[in-house]
């Protein structure tokens, strides 16, 4: 258990504990509000606990034993559950750019398959990655900045000496039970990436929230207008937002949960939500530093995250819980 000075000179507990999880090694971190479980592989963020509400926020794998994840694998072939960092893409595609050009970026990106180094310290845990087939370093350190707060803070190191272009999504999926109530970004302009059976149109179709959600103060996902028992959509908001949070209210219990990361580090958002499909009523949240999934896409557009021979960029996700009568 550590204790480290919180805000206003205030000291938070923090408990970290290596445990198994479902026969894979995972860390346990928590504390009074809430409590989390990493695995090793991928840093994969498997439980998001909300201890006073007695609520799990991610969408759980049923299975009683998780499976091995093999680098260059399809993600959708795993278990496809929690919250998993994509970088440095999410759709399989190829590097455009010298001196990598032609070399294929597996699907949903490297670091979610690999294994993360864990460190403990005294008012953190941090995990690193290194890159499989590009030189790059990704860290993550983890800590309660306040009670109610999970701070996420990301580090990435380029480490040659040449551009890349790469980009970082959170993959978080939040599982839904029908009364959920969303607030997003006031964007009007998406741009749809997917649409099964076309239901919201083709790859590239320009539609705003209210085509898909029933407008009011916070947006229920299943009042959406879709006479259909299966559907899942994702767009993304493709131009760079002056504030990127987006917060869920449960009114039943009267909890409200936010991710909220700085629009001038992570400037753009993609939403996938999902009925009645193989990874059930879900929406995917994705935070993200260039959009489209791929960043031959996202320079297409002008949107694209290039990061500079030899160069850093820090961001931070923060997860927040908290009663809202």
């Amino acid at each position: 258990m550590f204790r480290f000075p919180g805000k206003e000179g205030l000291f938070y507990l923090m408990t970290v504990n290596k445990i198994d999880y479902k026969s894979k090694p995972a860390y346990s971190i928590e504390n009074d509000c809430m409590k989390t479980i990493f695995l090793e592989q991928g840093a994969k963020m498997v439980s998001l606990y909300d201890k006073s509400a007695k609520r799990e926020l991610l969408i759980q794998s049923r299975a009683d034993t998780l499976r091995q994840h093999v680098y260059g694998s399809g993600y959708n072939e795993t278990d496809v559950c929690g919250f998993d960092d994509m970088f440095p893409n999410i759709d399989e595609c190829y590097y455009e750019r010298y001196p990598w050009d032609g070399i294929k970026m597996p699907d949903h990106g490297e670091v979610w398959s690999i294994g993360w180094k864990y460190e403990n310290n005294n008012d953190c845990v941090v995990m690193k990655a290194n890159g499989v087939r590009f030189p790059y370093l990704l860290s993550k350190k983890i800590m309660f900045t306040q009670v109610n707060v999970l701070s996420i803070e990301y580090e990435l190191a380029n480490n040659s000496s040449f551009e890349f272009d790469c980009l970082w999504a959170a993959h978080v999926m939040l599982q839904l039970d029908g009364d959920e109530k969303f607030s997003f970004p006031q964007e009007k302009n998406l741009f749809v990436t997917y649409s099964r059976d076309g239901i919201l149109g083709n790859y590239g179709k320009r539609i705003s929230l209210a085509d898909f959600f029933t407008k009011s103060d916070y947006l229920n996902f299943f009042s959406a207008e879709i006479n259909a028992g299966c559907y899942m959509e994702k767009f993304y908001c493709t131009e760079r937002l002056n504030k990127n949070v987006l917060s869920v209210f449960y009114p039943s219990s009267e909890r409200l949960y936010t991710f909220e990361t700085s629009a001038d580090t992570v400037p753009y958002l993609g939403l996938l939500v999902s009925k009645g499909c193989h990874i059930g009523n879900c929406m995917i949240i994705e935070p993200c530093t260039a959009p489209l999934d791929r960043p031959d896409r996202a320079r297409a557009f002008g949107a694209e995250c290039v990061l500079p021979p030899y160069g850093k960029k820090i961001w931070t996700l923060k997860i927040s819980m908290q009663e809202k009568k």
